[in-house]
């Protein structure tokens, strides 16, 4: 009993030694030291701890500015943590995990946001605006939304400067850091990123001055996860015998976002294996499919060949027929005339029907796409 109690006082003090020796690692090492823990150790529960404390603000803000409801947006926030948890071992980061977390986020946030759209209605309150944006600002009109809707679409190129720099508040040498890029590179990226966001949703009818944009548009609500929620969400995380059971809601949001996660994967795979087989075939026939000076000599010199050769038999037999070319030469010979003109195959040959059809394959995974974001 008495050690049981020293242990229970002595777990604060362990967990602040733990923490101090994971600060200076960077969230590769960190997630490689949760991965390689197992999940069930001091070690493991410090590096996600940390993860935690480094990625919790930005995620909680994403998840707000795309929720209307607080609640919704505490159980987004929990699910995307789960989802690290259950996708740890396979995902490949350099420095920052932020621009994966960025894209976990958004996606489990806009599933929840259709959720509650179906179950909810609309008039719930919305939450407290940034104090530093005017009311009469367009950041109050509720299309948070729609700015990261066209963020998740940008380049990562583009995207993953703006995450670090403008949602989890880097300098652009701390960035360049993270990135592995020359400073300069960032900050011209980090403009021409900002640049396609105003067009991109300028062409979409809403036009916001640069000064605003950067200000409250990319600054993010100010978001600070209460002692509970971090604790709570460490508890289910890592499996903490003390955890609370994790609700129905964030249960269905983290496995609904597992499973786009894995379609997308399989489309992908997909979508690789076509195009290799689509490739392998089309270069097979583009090769063995004749020139067009090769067919146009095959058919002059076939009559050439046959007629000296019924003259020279010396019997009073019929010439015989010329026989019908076998193979490729043989489609040639019954193909219309347009056949053989132009420079490639024409639209029946197996070139361009594999095209056709690869290219109404990618405008129905795109449209597809679109309409689950």
């Amino acid at each position: 009993m008495i050690s049981g109690k020293i242990g229970e006082a002595g777990r604060p003090l362990e967990r602040l030694w733990t923490a101090g020796t994971q600060s200076g690692l960077s969230d590769a090492q960190l997630l490689s030291r949760f991965v390689d823990a197992g999940g069930g150790d001091q070690a493991s529960e410090a590096a996600f701890r940390e993860l935690l404390d480094r990625h919790a603000a930005m995620v909680l803000g994403v998840c707000r500015q795309i929720l209307r409801h607080r609640h919704d947006a505490d159980d987004a926030f929990q699910a995307t943590f789960l989802i690290l948890v259950r996708k740890a071992r396979s995902i490949r980061v350099d420095e920052s995990l932020a621009p994966w977390l960025y894209g976990v986020a958004y996606r489990t946030a806009h599933r929840a946001r259709t959720i509650a759209a179906r179950y909810r209605p609309a008039n719930v309150e919305s939450l407290e605006e940034p104090a530093e944006c005017a009311p009469s600002d367009p950041y109050q009109l509720d299309l948070r939304p729609l700015l990261h809707e066209e963020l998740n679409r940008l380049p990562g190129k583009f995207r993953d400067p703006i995450v670090l720099c403008h949602l989890e508040g880097k300098s652009h040498e701390e960035a360049a850091r993270l990135l592995r890029w020359p400073v300069g590179t960032v900050s011209s990226r980090l403009s021409r990123g900002r640049q396609l966001l105003r067009s991109k949703l300028a062409r979409r009818g809403l036009a916001v001055a640069p000064a605003a944009f950067a200000a409250c548009w990319l600054a993010g609500t100010p978001a600070s996860a209460t002692p509970a929620l971090i604790e709570s969400t460490a508890a289910m995380a890592i499996g903490s015998a003390t955890a609370p059971a994790v609700s129905a809601s964030v249960l269905s949001l983290t496995q609904g976002v597992l499973k786009i996660m894995w379609l997308r994967k399989l489309r992908t795979i997909s979508l690789a294996l076509l195009l290799i087989g689509t490739s392998t075939g089309g270069i097979a026939v583009w090769a063995h499919w004749p020139a067009d000076g090769a067919k146009q000599a095959d058919h002059q010199s076939a009559p050439a060949h046959s007629g000296p050769s019924a003259r020279d038999n010396g019997s009073n037999s019929q010439p015989s027929a010329t026989p019908q070319p076998l193979g490729s030469d043989a489609r040639l010979a019954d193909c219309p005339a347009d056949c053989s003109s132009g420079d490639g195959p024409p639209a029946y040959c197996p070139i361009s029907m594999a095209a056709n059809a690869f290219s109404r394959m990618m405008n129905h995974f795109h449209h597809g796409s679109e309409s689950s974001h």
